[in-house]
């Protein structure tokens, strides 16, 4: 039975209208400084005029906005002037998740973002905004429907699928009918189609994968290698200093504590820049570890049916489900500091493309899948994504040995030709800049030794990286294109890099500096896999 269309709660106006302000500050200011005299009142009028149009529209959007969900549809309806419908099938939406900002949080309301597999690179639908327990039970009704359209889809097409193939044995059946069976004019076989309330499952009950506590934060974000978000705290506690006047003083500080160190000469300035720089360090780090805090606050994972759902978020909530199907890839991510504290962090690439994912390039892209986890958890949460990877006593294989001498070769040669243009202009200084070709060999021994790959059954492992180690766990059955690519410098060597592509796009999961035959003999191994998993994959197969 239909539901009956309703409107959006009337919060949605004032969310609108806060957005709105912030993106008519700037104009506002900058037609105010145009027209001169009382900055304040100026202001003041001229977002006035930006603003009321642009709030009586939201007022209207608002109020010719309608949702309803009918059947197996979910149906749309909006436009002032020009009225539009959107029907959405439930059956087609991969993602149904909550948010909440501060504000929206503070008033118990929440958005529900919808996306489908049309793979566009917008939301296919934002209701904004709802209470939040009305939020919550649309989205658990959505995700029930789905399920219950998907399972109809599938055993809609389960007889057309072996149809040709059970073709002849139909005809074998029907010859052999009882003179019984013929007289009462019914075939022997004929199936009883299925209530439509039948096939409807009852909603799967959650299970708790993962909960985060505030100390695993808060050593995800001291063990995370996350330069740009450490100097965009930096810069963001600078702006804050500046705002209260502060500025100056650090300033002062700092002009005082170089000019004690010059001094007493040239040790003493290099302690006072060391000084700063590990205060600088010490104030990105710390950011790190409260960013982290913040982002992931009371992070929890659930599995839902074949649905993974999470939960995170101090200020801005955010509930999210990520369809176990469109999982192309998993990466797990460990840096130094983890390495030694046995811990990673997973990555999934998803299929299909959605605003969280932009950043990763067009298709697809990566979304945090768990910030934290122990390495023995690892793997049991591997098998929750799939279910058949088993990986215990797995050994990577190593690349081709000559790489190393290879990355060598790739680091030692403009040290070496620094060192020579020094020689040239300053007797004796270039010595110094040899030395760093020790740490250059460390450096390529270290690469080489942590690129490596394996085939357990059905899967494609890849592993490289020395700061942040990155291993990649790629099904066979969702692997789409395979290239083995030769740099000029690799065809020297006789090396290949081996890609590994799948339906997520951005990132691709790469094994660097193969031999060339063997790169060549795991891409023929990796396409027939690939191929025979998506042939036993298709209705009816075997």
């Amino acid at each position: 039975m239909p539901s009956e269309a309703r409107r959006l709660h009337a919060f949605t106006v004032v969310s609108r209208a806060l957005r709105l302000a912030r993106q008519l500050l700037l104009p506002a200011i900058v037609g105010g400084v145009s027209i001169g005299g009382d900055a304040e009142g100026t202001l003041t009028l001229v977002l006035l005029i930006l603003s009321v149009p642009s709030l009586l529209v939201a007022v209207a959007q608002w109020l010719a906005f309608r949702f309803r969900l009918d059947g197996d549809e979910l149906i749309l309806d909006s436009g002032v002037l020009s009225r539009r419908r959107r029907v959405i099938p439930v059956a087609r939406i991969q993602n149904a998740d909550l948010a909440q900002s501060f504000l929206e949080r503070i008033a118990g309301m929440a958005r529900l973002r919808l996306e489908t597999a049309s793979g566009g690179r917008e939301t296919e639908a934002v209701l904004e905004v709802l209470p939040l327990a009305e939020a919550r039970t649309f989205q658990t009704e959505l995700l029930r429907r789905r399920a219950a359209a998907r399972q109809r889809l599938r055993a809609d097409a389960a007889p057309h699928a072996d149809a040709h193939a059970d073709a002849a044995a139909f005809i074998g059946d029907a010859s052999r009918l009882d003179d019984d069976d013929a007289s009462r004019g019914a075939p022997a076989h004929a199936p009883t189609p299925p209530a439509h309330d039948a096939l409807d499952p009852p909603a799967p009950r959650p299970r708790e994968l993962l909960r985060l506590s505030v100390p695993d934060l808060a050593i995800a974000g001291a063990t995370s290698n996350e330069a740009g978000l450490i100097a965009a705290g930096l810069a963001t506690l600078l702006q804050l200093a500046d705002d209260l006047g502060s500025l100056d003083r650090i300033d002062g500080w700092l002009e005082a504590l170089l000019a004690r160190g010059a001094g007493v000469g040239i040790a003493g300035a290099a302690a006072a820049m060391a000084i700063v720089v590990v205060v600088f360090i010490v104030a990105g780090w710390l950011v790190s570890v409260v960013a982290t805090m913040v982002r992931f606050h009371g992070f929890t994972l659930t599995r839902v049916g074949e649905d993974l759902r999470r939960e995170y978020g101090l200020f801005a909530r955010h509930h999210s489900t990520v369809p176990l199907e469109r999982v192309q890839a998993i990466r797990i991510e460990e840096t130094l500091l983890r390495r030694a504290l046995g811990l990673a962090a997973l990555k999934i690439e998803t299929a299909g493309a959605g605003p969280r994912q932009r950043g990763d390039g067009p298709g697809g892209g990566a979304e945090a899948f768990v910030p934290i986890a122990r390495r023995g958890d690892v793997e049991r949460l591997l098998r929750e994504v799939f279910e058949d990877a088993r990986f215990q006593g797995v050994i990577l294989n190593p690349v081709a040995p000559v790489s190393q001498r290879r990355g060598f070769v790739r680091l030692a040669l403009p040290i070496a030709g620094a060192a020579a243009l020094l020689a040239a202009l300053v007797s004796r200084s270039w010595l110094a800049l040899l030395l760093l070709l020790a740490p250059a060999a460390l450096l390529a021994r270290a690469q080489y030794r942590a690129r490596g790959w394996a085939r357990p059954a059905g899967y494609a492992l890849a592993r490289l990286g020395v700061f942040t180690r990155v291993t990649w766990v790629v099904p066979a059955r969702k692997i789409q294109t395979l290239h083995a690519r030769e740099t000029p410098f690799q065809r020297r060597w006789r090396l290949a890099t081996l890609l590994i592509d799948t339906a997520a796009g951005g990132r691709v999961a790469r094994v660097v500096d193969l031999d060339r035959d063997v790169a060549t003999a795991l891409l023929v191994e990796l396409a027939g896999e690939a191929e025979s998993a998506r042939r036993a994959a298709l209705p009816g197969a075997g």
